[in-house]
């Protein structure tokens, strides 16, 4: 293939910003067939170099980056050769070094150079490092800021390495960090004097260190440790000036000059963290740690107090620097001897660096007014604290009264009583207002401890041990609620309110007692107003609030929500429509479970806007900022719906047909709504929500009205193409997933399954076609099935025996001959199962049932197929051997009934001679079912049912055994109750929240009409009758 010549392809960029679209058309398919082509590379590399039209040039880096990608590609598409590579390793670095006056190509360069390095260097790169030293050497500062930016990358690129693989970085560290040492204070003198190319060039060295520090300390680094502090403290020591205007303040925090100081703050940082923290240093780094402890521990602290405190100073402190230092001082909480340094400025830090950012300011009002919901997802979620400092100065604050509660928690306390206490009769005094409620919410837990009445308990325990509590201030968390919480929630500033609302919860939640009676029940109500207040902010937070005060359980709180329940449940509902909230949707989830019955005439409605927000949170790109908050959502809204599914599936009176039809009605209601939703949790991108869309499917075709609506057939197909795959027009799938993207989820989409052919009814499964698929319905069961039970493995075996009871299902709820022409085929499939290596006593058992329910269903039918086959010895066989692991009652009665089946042939000489010859050995097999069913129908106890207690297979049954079991039939009761005497140990309707809803209650089948004793004994008159008749 033809090289490619350097001016075609400048020519081709040129033509790739013609005005004429056939031109640009013509130069985008040169460029997208170019790849792999000999001397792309290198004539990339050329016009970005030559050209003289800078965007040209762009494009030309942007291209070479792309084709670089493709680097150590190897495969049928292509691949570089040796001889297009060299020409880039050995003419990268001048390329980028001519180009750092341009940004838009220098950032281009770089990353191609980040590309080579990842695949060659430093084997098949040697030299790099002494040419990059040789430009940090170099009079030239073009050459001097190109190898500062590409040792960047090259530590970068290392730094993460486990311990094992950190000798390349060890090696990188040692050759070049002396330089940068040296580099340094060169740098730091011309940076003083505010030239910005000196700031951008320390920022890099700095990013280096950072780099070949972040995981651990390279010889070389410990060595030059005190050379490196002097420099990281004295720019820390730097002042700036306190920008004018918000304007300025923005230009200045994207400054080279401030993330110089955000990165000497980083660092500091994790040397605190880790490099210098006693209990996390690595092992060998002990000594280094202590001596850096003992020389910086303190100064470090002081510098950090410097930056948190700057406002007095008349200096500012930038966010990411300021967030860095308060963490910083967090840290220096545990440190005895950087604490003590604090200690007689603790108020100062208190005053001026903590309180200023936790209270309500100028920005969070400003975006109150321009975006309440971008306000409350900061307030809301967790923010990122090395970034802001209001989520700093709470974790400093946390980490005080972690450490230090006994010396600063009255002092602090204090202090937030001298500004609530202040009339808030300006936004100065308001603001500083919500600053001491967010200083008394992070304080409950330790406030607590301070209040008798709280601790009746704990005096309780210390009195029987004989010890005394310290005497000290009390405290009262009525007399707190009261004084200061409650009236914030109704003050007319908005911000407090929703900050009463806050600390309210707080208290809620850390708080066993709050208050005599009548405080709480008051609290609650005055949350409960807050939830129809004009602004959005406080509405969410009041309904954080209504949750914590519901999860108490209280009595008080519960008699106090019921009264306003519709109110509540009304205004929850609107602010849901107006902003996807998580905690909205989890107060709607907790007044769903306090109150089950309450909500059930809110449920279409709270549904569909529970819906709504699913649909709307789950459509989000994975890809977007708020993608985790979103899928956070998305699965409080799938909880909600689930609870109140669970509330309308209950009944207060099962037997009232007219509840029954109301519950129908009701789940008719609901399934138009969730249909979109469960449409986006069955499919390969919702997986993260399938076992919540089956849930769904299953509450909605368990409790609809019958025969099953059409619109509820929808999903059917769908769980189909989870285990089988299946493209479709509606429904295209991935070639990995053409084959099923879910077989292993086979034990949670059979209750939904089973409902399918029980309430279908059976008789649709076996009638009815999917269209798009062109396959019967009969035909996807079998499918599914059969692809299940071919999956091997242990982990496998639960899946599969959910498949077998899949397959047995049909033949349970269809009454001969509907089901005739599928026997056979399951036959088959179960026998090769059984036949196979099987290691759980779960799927064996499921097939030993599955057996004697086709038995059941149609024993001439099941004989014929064993006779056809030639199998019929071997499959008796391997029943009566294995069946003593059929233990529960309503798999003992279909074997029962089955083996009734095999013993009225018998009487009627219709048994094949393969069979006949092992009679003796099924009639044990029938005497000792029936015994077993017969204890525990007498028993009656819902815990026996799964003991291991059952007779010997080869226990000898003596002649006289039918007449016993007779006898014992006779003595038995007529009407035993069935679903009393069951006793299993079954989940298969367990909740999340662990409350079991009866989903097998929803799907009565043939058995159900069935009394086996009653059957046993007909038989057994039957053939004692026969037995005397002389013949």
């Amino acid at each position: 293939m033809q090289a490619i010549d350097p001016e075609v392809l400048y020519q081709v960029f040129r033509h790739s910003y013609s005005p004429h679209g056939q031109e640009r058309r013509q130069a985008e398919a040169f460029l997208q067939q170019a790849a792999f082509r000999p001397g792309l590379l290198p004539a990339l590399l050329h016009v970005t170099n030559a050209a003289q039209e800078v965007p040209i040039r762009q494009a030309a880096a942007i291209q070479l980056k792309n084709q670089l990608r493709l680097w150590d590609a190897a495969g049928d598409s292509g691949s570089y050769s040796e001889e297009d590579k060299a020409p880039i390793r050995r003419e990268l670095v001048e390329s980028l070094a001519a180009a750092v006056g341009e940004k838009g190509v220098r950032v281009q360069l770089v990353e191609c150079f980040r590309l080579v390095a990842l695949y060659d260097f430093p084997d098949r790169w040697p030299g790099i490092v002494q040419r990059l030293l040789g430009g940090l050497c170099s009079e030239q500062r073009a050459q001097t800021m190109c190898s500062l930016l590409l040792f960047r990358q090259l530590f970068k690129l290392l730094e993460t390495r486990s311990a094992e693989r950190r000798g390349e970085l060890q090696a990188l560290a040692a050759q070049c960090m002396p330089t940068l040492l040296q580099l340094s204070p060169v740098l730091a003198k011309a940076a003083s004097a505010k030239s910005q190319e000196a700031f951008e060039m320390l920022k890099l060295v700095l990013k280096c260190f950072y780099s070949a520090t972040r995981m651990a300390l390279p010889e070389q680094v410990q060595k030059d440790i005190q050379h490196w502090m002097e420099l990281l403290l004295t720019v820390s020591e730097w002042q700036l000036e306190t920008p004018a205007t918000g304007l300025e303040r923005e230009v200045q925090e994207a400054s080279c000059e401030v993330k110089c100081r955000k990165w000497v703050f980083q660092i500091l940082l994790r040397f605190y963290q880790k490099h210098c923290h006693m209990r996390r240093v690595a092992e060998g780094m002990e000594a280094f740690a202590k001596a850096w402890n003992d020389a910086y521990e303190v100064p470090v602290a002081r510098v950090c107090l410097k930056e948190a405190c700057a406002g007095p100073q008349g200096t500012w402190a930038p966010k990411r620097s300021l967030s860095l230092a308060l963490l910083c001082l967090a840290e220096a909480c545990r440190r005895e001897a950087a604490f003590q340094a604090l200690k007689p400025n603790l108020q100062l830090l208190l005053e001026h660096g903590i309180f200023p950012q936790v209270r309500f300011g100028e920005a969070e009002l400003q975006l109150w007014q321009e975006d309440p919901e971008e306000l409350l997802r900061e307030l809301t979620s967790a923010c990122d604290s090395d970034s802001e400092p209001h989520q700093a100065a709470i974790e400093l604050v946390e980490r005080l009264l972690l450490y230090h509660h006994k010396e600063i928690l009255l002092p602090l306390l204090h202090f937030c009583r001298q500004h609530l206490e202040t009339e808030a009769n300006d936004p100065a005094a308001c603001s500083n207002q919500d600053g001491a409620l967010v200083l008394l919410g992070l304080m409950v837990e330790y406030l607590v401890e301070l209040d008798p009445t709280q601790m009746e308990e704990v005096e309780a325990r210390r009195k029987r041990k004989g010890t005394q509590r310290k005497a000290q201030q009390s405290v009262s968390v009525e007399e707190l609620i009261s004084r200061y919480v409650r009236p914030a929630m109704t003050s007319p500033a908005a911000f407090l309110r929703l900050r009463g609302a806050w600390c309210l919860g707080n208290f809620a939640q850390k708080a066993p007692k709050l208050g005599r009676p009548g405080v709480a029940a008051g609290a609650c109500c005055d949350c409960l107003r807050m939830l129809a207040d004009q602004e959005l902010p406080v509405r969410v937070l009041a309904a954080s609030c209504l949750e914590s005060l519901l999860q108490r359980e209280d009595d008080e709180v519960s008699s106090a929500v019921g009264m306003q329940l519709a109110p509540a449940m009304e205004s929850l509902l609107r602010t849901l429509g107006e902003v996807q909230s998580e905690e909205v949707g989890s107060a709607l989830q907790r007044l769903v479970e306090a109150f089950p019955y309450e909500v059930v005439p809110f449920a279409a409605q709270l549904v569909s806007g529970l819906a709504r927000q699913f649909c709307l949170s789950s459509s989000k790109d994975e890809e977007d900022d708020d993608a985790d908050e979103s899928e956070m959502s998305s699965a409080g809204a799938l909880a909600t719906i689930i609870s109140v599914l669970q509330a309308c599936s209950g009944l207060q009176r099962p037997e009232d047909p007219r509840e029954q039809e109301r519950r129908s009605t009701l789940f008719a209601n609901l399934a138009e709504p969730l249909m979109p939703v469960v449409a986006k949790t069955l499919r390969p991108d919702g997986i993260d929500f399938l076992e919540e869309g089956l849930y769904m499917v299953t509450y909605l075709t368990a409790f609809c009205a019958l025969p099953m609506p059409a619109n509820l057939w929808g999903p059917f197909p769908r769980l189909f193409q989870a285990i089988c795959g299946r493209s479709t027009a509606s429904l295209q799938l991935p070639e990995p997933l053409e084959n099923g993207w879910a077989p292993d989820h086979m034990g949670s989409i059979l209750d939904p399954l089973l409902n399918y052919i029980a309430r279908g009814p059976v008789d649709v499964i076996l009638s009815g076609s999917w269209t798009e698929g062109n396959m019967s319905y009969a035909e996807m069961v079998f499918c599914m099935v059969k692809k299940v039970l071919q999956v091997g493995g242990l982990g496998a075996e639960q899946d599969a025996a959910a498949a077998v009871e899949l397959g047995s299902a049909i033949f349970i709820y269809a009454a001969p001959p509907a089901a005739d022409n599928w026997l056979a085929p399951y036959l088959c499939e179960f026998w090769t199962r059984l036949s196979g290596e099987i290691g759980t006593t779960e799927l064996r058992r499921a097939l030993l049932v599955a057996f004697a329910t086709l038995l059941w269903y149609n024993p001439e039918r099941f004989l014929q197929c064993t006779e056809e086959t030639g199998f019929s010895a071997q499959i008796f066989e391997a029943w009566l051997q294995k069946i003593s692991v059929v233990q529960r009652l309503r798999h003992r009665k279909v074997t029962l009934l089955a083996l009734l089946q095999l013993f009225r042939l018998g009487c009627a000489q219709a048994l094949p001679s393969s069979v006949a010859q092992g009679l003796p050995h099924l009639l044990r097999a029938l005497a000792m079912q029936s015994k077993e069913i017969i204890r525990l129908r007498q028993k009656g106890s819902n815990n026996d049912d799964e003991s291991e207690h059952s007779q010997s297979e080869d226990e000898d049954v003596k002649g006289a055994a039918v007449e016993e079991i007779l006898q014992k039939l006779q003595k038995l009761p007529d009407n035993v109750d069935d679903d009393n005497s069951e006793a299993e140990s079954e989940l298969e309707g367990m909740e999340p929240d662990g409350k079991i809803i009866d989903f097998q209650a929803q799907r009565p089948s043939r058995l159900d009409g069935i009394e086996e004793l009653a059957v046993l004994r007909q038989m057994l008159r039957e053939a004692l009758f026969d037995s005397m008749s002389p013949r």
